[in-house]
Parts: C-alpha cells; sequence; structure tokens
C-alpha cells in the first residue's frame, strides 16, 4: 500500500494531470479497502504512471531545462523532484493516522507543508547552521533528564505523572520501543524535531543578545515617553490647496521616486488587471433536467437488492451525533428512521439533489442523546433579558417556574433565548442537536441517557440549575448509508448563450487600442472588475470559486513575454466565462513610475501643496509675533497643545502626524518654528514650555525593549530573510497546487 503512494509521489510532475491523480488515488483507494494488493495490480499502475508521463503535454511560459522548476530562492532554482521528496516524507508521517485519506485538499496540504519546509531550511535554518549552534550529548541528556526539561516534553501529556513532566515515563516508553522499529523511528524523528526548536530558541536568544541600544538611545527613548509639552500649533490643511492648482509632471514622479525607490522595490513579478465575467447560470429546463436524473437515480437505487457498501458516496459506519459536517438534516431527521435500503429523497439543496439510502445498522454502547435546556446560573450573573439571579435560592425558584412554564405548552426555544445564561443554548432555542452525552458534566450527562423524549427536569451542575428537555429518546444505533448526488449544471444550450455573450465582446475588442477594452465593456453594460498586485502565489480572483480557474488565469498572466494591454480569449470555465486584460506588467525589482503611478500621484500632490503652504507660512511669519497673529495672517486652524506627550503617537485635530509630533519636541521654546509638513497638513510650532524630565542613573541599562525579545527578532528575522530571498513561486503551473 505505501509502496503505491510512494510511486505516486515519485513519478509526479509538470506533465501529471488532474483526471490521472484522482484515478491512481481511486485505485489506491479501492486497494485499501478490499486488501488486494497484488504484484500484477502493481505492474500495471506503475506502467499506468510512466506511460501517463511520456504522453503528458508541455507547460506553457518555461524553458525546456526549466519545465520542473518549482522555484526560486536566494537565485537557486527548486525543482519538483526535491519538493515532491519533502512530500513523501509528509505522506509518510501523516500515513500513520489510520483515518488520514490521500483528497486533492490534502494533497495540496502535503505540498504546502514541504514548501514552507525547504523555504525555512534555505532562509532562517541555512543561518542557525552557519551559527555553529548544535545540541551535545550533554546537553541532550539535560533536555530530557534534568529538572529542567525541554518544553515539548513538559507538554507531551503521555509522559506526565499528576499534570507534570515525569522523566521515568520517557525511559519506560523508550525501552518500550526498542523491538518496534516503526515506533523507534517517530520517537526518533519526535527528539530531531526536539532539537531543531531548541536550537532556534537559542538562535533567537543569541541574536537578541547582540541587539544593544546605547545608554543615550535608551535615555532619549525614556525622555520622549515621559516629556509633555504644552504650546500651540497653527495648521493649514493640504484640502486648502485645491487639485487644479498643482501640476504634476512625470519628472517630478520620477525625481519622487528617486528619493523612494526603496519603498517601492518588489522582490516578485506582479500583475494588475481588468477583466469582466458572465455567469453560467442553470436555466429552469437544466433544473428539471436534474430533478428527472434525481428521480432515476433513487429508483435505480430502490431496485438494488445488495447495494455496494463500500463504495462511492458510503458513509459509516456512524452515530447521529458524529454525523459529517456537511451532512443536511434530513440525515439525522428522515434517514435515520427509515427501514433498512429504503430510499430517501430527493432533496434539493444549494444547486444539488441528493438522495440517500440506509445499507446497513447496529448497535452502539453508548447513545447519541438529543436534549434542550436553559440554564439558570446562581452567581449573581444577568439573563439575556437583563433580569439578574442574585443567588441560588432564586435560580432554582426561576428553574423550576421555567419548568412548569414547559410543562404547560411553554416553548422551550423561546424561554430560552429570554432566560438560558448559556450563550449557545440562548442563541438556539436551547438545542445542541443530537451529540455525545459523554461531553458533558455528570449531572447533565446521567438526564441524557436515562430520560425518554418528552421528560423534562430541574437538574443541578457545577453551572447552575438546567431546566432540561429530551427532545428524543437516546439513540444506540449506528447507521451506514450512501449517498447519491446530482448537481445542477448548465445544459448545452444554456452554454451555447453565455458563449454568444462572451465571444461577441472578445470579437469586438480592437487589440491595438488600450482603450477598446472598456468602450466595449461599456457599451454592452458590463460590471468593470479591477484587481491589482496578483502574485504568483495568489490562489483566488474574485469571481472564481474554483482554484483550477485561478490556476488558468494564472498561468496566462504570466506566460513569457506578457504585455501590458494584452487581452486574453475567452476562458470558458464551468460555472462563468471571462475575459482579461493586463493593465499593468511589473517585474521584480526597483519600480518605474508607470508600475506605482497612482501611488505615487497623491503623496507628490500633498508634497507640492506642503511646498506652497510652507511659502505662505514663511511669507506670514515675518509680519507674525505670536502663533494668535500668524493664525490670523494666514487662516490657519489654531490648535492647543496642552501636556502633549510623544508616547502617546497622538496630536489634537491631526491625529497620527509623526514628522509634525517628531518636530514638537525638537524646537526651540517661544519662537514660531520654521513651517513643517507632515502627510495631510503643515504647521508652525509654538512652545510655550517642555516638562523637565530627568534620566535615571540606573535601571535603564536592564530594561529589555519589546522588539529585543528573542521570538519577535525571530519573527523579523524570517521576514527580512525571505524578502532578501527573493522568493519566486512557481507552483501555480503545477497540478498538485
Amino acid at each position: 500500500m505505501n509502496f503505491l503512494h510512494k510511486m505516486v509521489f515519485k513519478y509526479r510532475n509538470p506533465y501529471f494531470c488532474r483526471p490521472f491523480f484522482k484515478k491512481t488515488m481511486a485505485i489506491i483507494q479501492k486497494l485499501r479497502n478490499s486488501g488486494a494488493v497484488v504484484i500484477a495490480i502493481i505492474a500495471a499502475l506503475i506502467l499506468f504512471v510512466v506511460g501517463d508521463i511520456i504522453s503528458g503535454s508541455k507547460i506553457s511560459g518555461m524553458g525546456k531545462d526549466d519545465q520542473d522548476v518549482v522555484g526560486v530562492i536566494f537565485g537557486e532554482k527548486l525543482h519538483e523532484p526535491e519538493l515532491t521528496k519533502r512530500a513523501q516524507e509528509v505522506y509518510a508521517r501523516e500515513s500513520e493516522n489510520p483515518n488520514f485519506k490521500v483528497t486533492e485538499n490534502t494533497e495540496r496540504e502535503m505540498f504546502e507543508q514541504s514548501w514552507t519546509s525547504i523555504l525555512r531550511d534555505k532562509t532562517v535554518a541555512s543561518q542557525i547552521k552557519k551559527a555553529g549552534l548544535y545540541i551535545s550529548e550533554e546537553d541532550f541528556n539535560e533536555m530530557v533528564a534534568s529538572e529542567y526539561p525541554a518544553d515539548q516534553l513538559k507538554q507531551e501529556q503521555s509522559l506526565q505523572t499528576d499534570g507534570k513532566y515525569d522523566p521515568i515515563k520517557l525511559k519506560q516508553y523508550r525501552d518500550q520501543v526498542q523491538n518496534n522499529p516503526k515506533a523507534k523511528a517517530q520517537l526518533l524523528a519526535f527528539f530531531n524535531d526536539m532539537k531543531e526548536k531548541t536550537i532556534e530558541q537559542r538562535y533567537a536568544r543569541y541574536i537578541s543578545k547582540c541587539v544593544y541600544t546605547p545608554k543615550n538611545e535608551r535615555g532619549y527613548n525614556y525622555i520622549a515617553t515621559n516629556q509633555g509639552v504644552v504650546g500651540k500649533l497653527v495648521s493649514l490643511n493640504f484640502n486648502t490647496v485645491l487639485d487644479k492648482d498643482i501640476k504634476i509632471t512625470d519628472a517630478i514622479l520620477q525625481e519622487y521616486l528617486d528619493k523612494h525607490k526603496e519603498e517601492y522595490k518588489q522582490n516578485f513579478d506582479s500583475r494588475d488587471i481588468s477583466y469582466v465575467v458572465w455567469d453560467v447560470i442553470p436555466s429552469k429546463g437544466d433544473t428539471m433536467y436534474a430533478n428527472d436524473q434525481a428521480d432515476a437515480a433513487a429508483k435505480a437505487m430502490a431496485a438494488e437488492t445488495k447495494p455496494d457498501t463500500a463504495g462511492e458516496g458510503v458513509v459509516g459506519f456512524v452515530s447521529r451525533g458524529k454525523l459529517p459536517a456537511d451532512a443536511p438534516k434530513e440525515v439525522s431527521e428522515q434517514v435515520w428512521p427509515s427501514t433498512l435500503l429504503q430510499v430517501v429523497g430527493p432533496f434539493y439543496k444549494e444547486g444539488k439533489y441528493s438522495i440517500y439510502q440506509k445499507i446497513a445498522e447496529k448497535r452502539d454502547s453508548m447513545p447519541m442523546t438529543h436534549v434542550a435546556h436553559i440554564l439558570i446560573k446562581f452567581d449573581g450573573s444577568a439573563a439575556p433579558n437583563k433580569v439578574i439571579i442574585k443567588d441560588s435560592i432564586a435560580a432554582l425558584l426561576k428553574a423550576n417556574e421555567l419548568a412548569n412554564q414547559v410543562r404547560g405548552g411553554g416553548d422551550l426555544g423561546k424561554l430560552a433565548a429570554e432566560w438560558s445564561m448559556d450563550p449557545g443554548s440562548a442563541t438556539n432555542q436551547g438545542d445542541y442537536g443530537w451529540a455525545d452525552p459523554n461531553t458533558y458534566v455528570p449531572e447533565y450527562k446521567a438526564f441524557c441517557i436515562r430520560a425518554k423524549k418528552g421528560t423534562i427536569e430541574v437538574v443541578k451542575t457545577q453551572f447552575g440549575y438546567h431546566v432540561m428537555k429530551a427532545l428524543d429518546d437516546p439513540d444506540f444505533t449506528q447507521l451506514k448509508y450512501r449517498v447519491k448526488t446530482i448537481t445542477v449544471s448548465p445544459g448545452p444550450e444554456t452554454v451555447k448563450l453565455v458563449n454568444v455573450d462572451s465571444r461577441k465582446f472578445y470579437s469586438s475588442i480592437n487589440q491595438s487600442d488600450p482603450k477598446s477594452f472598456e468602450a466595449v465593456r461599456d457599451k454592452m453594460a458590463l460590471t468593470p472588475r479591477l484587481k491589482k498586485g496578483i502574485k504568483t502565489d495568489d490562489r483566488s480572483i474574485p469571481g472564481l470559486d474554483q482554484a483550477a480557474d485561478t490556476k488558468a488565469i494564472l498561468i496566462w498572466l504570466f506566460e513569457e513575454g506578457r504585455k501590458a494591454n494584452d487581452v486574453s480569449d475567452v476562458f470558458a470555465f464551468s460555472s462563468r466565462h471571462m475575459v482579461v486584460m493586463t493593465t499593468n506588467v511589473r517585474k521584480a525589482g526597483y519600480a518605474t513610475v508607470a508600475d506605482v503611478k497612482e501611488k505615487l500621484e497623491p503623496l507628490v500632490r500633498n508634497e507640492l501643496k506642503g511646498k506652497k503652504l510652507e511659502e505662505k507660512f514663511l511669507a506670514a511669519i515675518k509680519a507674525s509675533k505670536t502663533p494668535e497673529e500668524l493664525a490670523q495672517k494666514t487662516s490657519g486652524t489654531l490648535i492647543d497643545l496642552d501636556g502633549l506627550k510623544m508616547g502617546g503617537n497622538f496630536i489634537p485635530q491631526l491625529y497620527n502626524e509623526p514628522r509634525i509630533l517628531g518636530a514638537i519636541f525638537g524646537v526651540k521654546e517661544q519662537v514660531l518654528s520654521k513651517p513643517v509638513s507632515g502627510a495631510s497638513a503643515t504647521v508652525v510650532i509654538w512652545i510655550n514650555r517642555k516638562d523637565k524630565v530627568e534620566v535615571p542613573k540606573a535601571g535603564l541599562e536592564d530594561a529589555m525593549d519589546f522588539m529585543n525579545q528573542p521570538q519577535y527578532l525571530m519573527n523579523r528575522l524570517q521576514e527580512v530573510l525571505r524578502s532578501s530571498a527573493e522568493v519566486q513561486d512557481y507552483r501555480y503551473k503545477f497540478s498538485w497546487n
């Protein structure tokens, strides 16, 4: 069995297609269920895999020698075999769990874990290795046998006695696994992981000790945090200058970008797009066709005398309280009381018809129970209706009163919404559905197991008094059932109509005119859609709900030679059609003005407005001696600064303006300052006085800043290394992603 899975992983490559993988996994799962693993089947499967590789199609946008490149890290190409090998290791661990199944989601998760693991190895882990840190034998003995064990050991419940780590239990376990290679390998893997985490923690502490804040800087920080000022600001908001009075040229934008080029450097390729979508919505006729199919499927299921108990769509054995999360209420309400082999349905919900059939049942030793309750606490809490229950006596009286109301025909759900002090009960009509009573406290559990349908009692637990009602008899039954699903899909005529509309749009575009896309879109009254900054590791685009659809868009967007204003052909997806135009194609590296023009223009406009306002202030300062005179001459706003502190990071009326805030604490007292422009206003500062703050002679050296904490520094280091690695992610090209 493991061999089959390994063969699948070993030979996976860019040429693998999703239908083949599904087919292979279906074969493997069937073999797992039947146990029919024979040499002939294995040989046939291997030939099938190799044959698919040979006949697979090439991936567009990659050179011949780079077909299996999944990414680039620090300029080094990462090839798929390396990632696949790591995925095999993840699979080997996960497959130890008997409930583990290879599905599209678990497959994707395995490769995601592998990618993250390799990325860490080539960034943080490589730096730790260069530091020369390691765990010696003495270190390891200290970690497992001393009074200060490693955190992972302390947290492992199987190695605890009375809630505390017990080294004797570890010794016993190590002795037990000596003759069990599988268990021994798991223990060694646990120890290796523990060593890696310990080394990482030590490296983080090592880095934190290298980060030193000089004493004078700590003094400045202390003053900035504790010093207050009293004074005034004269402020002119940028919106007092009209946009039409500001002229922005590409030369000015380039000058601004040259000064801030590092802020706009990008370590990855990205795309901006404009696009239109046509939803392919099933017609009434399509729905009727699916309904007829569902009826036919129900009749076919009913006609089977020996249904497949291990085939597709089979669920079980399962208890009522442990149904799959996506099981609708009809399973519990109608399949459960049905007779054996009775077909129930079809039921329609969210574009699907579902038909169910009970194919086997057995009795469990512990029942599932279905009760509702109202909790009245006796700790002085208030009920949802704001009434406070003062003590246990008042709580018991209220619980008995409510129980009598329910016995008299009162609606427990409405009473729960009004009185229950259990939030879940109050918002769910008191009903938690079918559940395992072992999850409840003893008194509550006892009622659930003994009570017959309709029984009403007041039960006391550690939480308070519960008004409890059994909604059904305890159910000891476990069922195996099968479900057949018929999806309401658009028929050929429906798809044809959408195809006509999308093709008409595409054929109306003048490919040589960048404005043609928008012109045709507006003429046909289509909804404009935009998406900026799309990266190769993005997995969703608004309007698309299938990962495969997004992948198709990504492959087109990042094809070699893609240019701005390119228009795609019609993407005819199953649930919608789509046409895309690239509005910006940005390469990794420093930005051009064209790349970030929309971001630069408002910033440059404000900078130019600030210069105009600075000139206005400078002219008025010559004839002003006080902030009041300056405000009158410039029509500026006078803002009082009363006990303002830099640590507060807030200026009245201006809010968050760090540049202005810093200037406030740096200007001279009793003098009109030079104009200072922030993000939204230009100001002149007048300081009456600053608090006298003395820096403590001792203690500052021992105070650790938050940013010097080991874990914080480690997180920042990871960010910096991943950024400097300039990771290029090409996983979107592969079937497993």
